[in-house]
């Protein structure tokens, strides 16, 4: 099969759950969009590497997740906070929003586990492979990542009832 159109094969099966778990990194669907192609065209780039990899989705994902970083502390330098509490909406997407924020707020060692984990689908030792610690310290991670947005979400809940 030539370059191209392995590469269009790898985008067409990957292009989903890149943009879930970006909009998961991110708190932001249309944000995620605009990540996702960006971290294909880096994927394109470097496809005669990244197509020889083990798992060059596993590349994918973290430079996905580079980049949404990088994309949020530009962000939280530039823009101020107000106003964000003014208008209401339904209560699926406050709870949503919430959700999504209490997310991006973890740290990126956190938030990577729990996106791979629960959003992206892969099992501990996937994922322990991918960040090159231990399958425990992946359940440590994914129980702390839990825990911490539990409590964000109870607090957002307090604050915004």
């Amino acid at each position: 099969m030539d370059r191209d159109r392995e590469f269009e094969r790898f985008c067409e099966s990957q292009w989903p759950a890149l943009v879930r778990a970006l909009a998961w990194a991110s708190g932001a669907d249309v944000t995620a969009e605009d990540l996702a192609q960006e971290t294909m065209v880096r994927v394109y780039e470097n496809w005669d590497r990244v197509r020889g990899l083990e798992r060059p989705e596993g590349w994918m994902y973290q430079v996905g997740l580079n980049l949404s970083r990088s994309r949020w502390r530009l962000r939280k330098r530039r823009l101020p906070d107000a106003g964000r509490d003014l208008v209401r909406f339904d209560d699926d997407v406050v709870e949503q929003v919430m959700l999504r924020r209490a997310v991006a707020g973890l740290s990126p060692a956190l938030r990577d586990v729990l996106i791979m984990r629960h959003v992206v689908g892969w099992t501990p030792t996937e994922v322990a492979a991918h960040l090159g610690v231990s399958e425990e310290a992946v359940r440590v991670r994914a129980h702390r990542a839990a825990k911490a947005v539990r409590a964000q979400m109870n607090h957002e809940e307090e604050v915004h009832p």
